[in-house]
């Protein structure tokens, strides 16, 4: 929710995903620290052709962009 309202952007989180991260973040553009933080969760994030962002585990967003058309 803190990475949405600092970019403006929409973020969608998949539905296994849940938790709570704590992380310091300074002098770094959002889009780079939301990377960092994903990975350290074991997750990922893809942009759709709308500009919404989608969260979800490497496996979940792999298995979306095989089915999509």
């Amino acid at each position: 929710a803190a990475f949405a309202a600092f970019s403006g952007r929409t973020i969608v989180v998949g539905k296994d995903v849940s938790g709570t991260v704590t992380a310091e973040i300074k002098d770094q553009p959002w889009d780079v620290a939301l990377n960092a933080v994903l990975r350290t969760q074991g997750l990922a994030a893809r942009e759709d052709g709308n500009g919404i962002i989608m969260v979800d585990s490497y496996k979940n967003l792999a298995t979306t962009r095989a089915v999509e058309p």
